[in-house]
């Protein structure tokens, strides 16, 4: 995984709580345990190997999207996509310190290397000498956590723990001079050593599943599957020369949509989101003459992605 946008904004939203229905059960999850409450399957694509994180507040999009009442739907979920190994990666960062934006737990680094040992010596109330990190580290997490998901080489392919003094590397960035949280120089870090190179390509996946049930069928686990109707509508871009996925998929809406309001296409006044026709209809139409509309299916019979999210309540 690497960067196309801030990094701040893809730790920060790993610490978010999140509210969602599925399978008829509203579910609540505190910022501090979404990491630990992932999915770990989301067959959005057979040369994808895709986890998920609830993202926020679903439920306020039945409104926002005139879906009807909450009451009313057995799911209603919105994720957000990771490749797999990131949430339990992120989950042991967290656990040795480097996520925390406190401004109690603000750290004086001389060198990158020192970042995850006075972490780690904030988050546990501990001192140890700066050369001891890595073992510190498998004691909080476990070795053989530490083991199966390799975090110590991670750490040190990130220059945040001690390692070999000859070996220097030239592309960490400046470090950062007075106090900072533990979050914030972490994601300093990350901006630079996860920044795509000028030959790589960024990609951006999105997807929509729509599953609607005859309005005969009962409300309740017993119906049967085979009614259903199963819509999805996928989008997946890749970067080019001529811009990242990124840049395009944020840019260009925002583009066609001040063309529209330019030319007097939009009648509404004021700060509003996409979700008017006249605002919403000529930003697609415009996204599909540029190649990036959406790829959409429909399939009768099915329960969608619900089948392998289930998984996760078990």
């Amino acid at each position: 995984m690497k960067f196309s946008w801030s990094p701040k904004g893809l730790l920060s939203a790993a610490l978010n709580p999140a509210r969602f229905k599925l399978a008829g059960k509203h579910i609540d999850i505190p910022g501090n345990e979404l990491l630990e409450s992932y999915f770990p399957e989301v067959p959005l694509s057979k040369g994808f190997a895709l986890e998920g994180l609830a993202n926020r507040d679903s439920l306020g999009y039945a409104e926002t999207y005139k879906l009807g009442s909450v009451d009313g739907m057995r799911s209603l979920f919105r994720g957000t996509l990771r490749y797999k190994g990131f949430a339990d990666l992120m989950r042991m960062f967290s656990e040795v310190g480097l996520l925390s934006n406190k401004e109690g737990d603000r750290i004086l680094l001389n060198e990158w290397n020192e970042l995850v040992g006075r972490a780690a010596a904030k988050a546990s109330g501990e001192t140890f000498e700066m050369k001891d990190t890595v073992d510190v580290v498998k004691s909080i997490i476990g070795a053989e956590r530490a083991e199966e998901h390799k975090i110590i080489p991670a750490l040190k392919w990130m220059g945040a723990v001690p390692t070999n003094p000859t070996e220097v590397d030239s592309s960490l960035p400046p470090v950062p001079k007075g106090a900072v949280t533990p979050f914030d120089a972490l994601a300093t870090l990350l901006s630079c050593k996860l920044r795509y190179e000028p030959h790589e390509r960024d990609l951006v996946l999105l997807s929509h599943e729509v599953v609607t049930a005859p309005a005969s069928a009962p409300p309740s686990d017993t119906f049967d599957p085979a009614t259903n109707e199963v819509y999805t509508s996928t989008l997946a871009v890749y970067g080019s020369s001529s811009g990242s996925a990124m840049s395009k998929t944020v840019g260009l809406p925002l583009a066609f949509a001040t063309l529209q309001v330019l030319d007097n296409g939009v009648r509404t006044r004021g700060v509003a989101g996409p979700f008017g026709e006249e605002i919403y209809r000529p930003v697609l139409e415009g996204l599909d003459a540029v190649g990036l509309g959406m790829r959409e299916t429909r399939v009768t019979g099915g329960e969608g992605m619900a089948r392998s999210m289930l998984r996760w309540m078990l």
